[in-house]
């Protein structure tokens, strides 16, 4: 709990008092990490079987939940996506070459 805690997906960044209540998936307090994509991919697998046993049992509010946790798992994988993206480009070599106009 605090600062820097290891959490599904990433890294909590909040200190204090949790207003998540430890819902750390899809919370703005975390920042996902590239290294834990695994977490968040089998996260997403669980609450949609989640969504399937909650349907069948009736439990249409539970089963809302798990939806919105699977679509947060989903967000987070795409920032996931982005921050993989700026490391690549961050790496990349730029040259820039001007010709000279007659």
């Amino acid at each position: 709990m605090g600062t820097l805690a290891d959490v599904i997906g990433g890294q909590c960044v909040s200190h204090g008092f949790c207003a998540a209540k430890f819902a750390c998936v899809g919370c703005p307090g975390k920042v996902p990490e590239p290294t834990k994509r695994l977490q968040l991919e089998k996260h997403k697998v669980w609450a949609l079987q989640q969504v399937t046993y909650a349907a069948e049992e009736g439990l249409l509010p539970e089963a809302e939940r798990m939806r919105q946790l699977a679509r947060d798992c989903e967000t987070e994988l795409q920032e996931i996506e982005a921050i993989e993206t700026y490391q690549k480009d961050e790496k990349r070599a730029v040259h820039i070459h001007i010709e000279a106009r007659e």
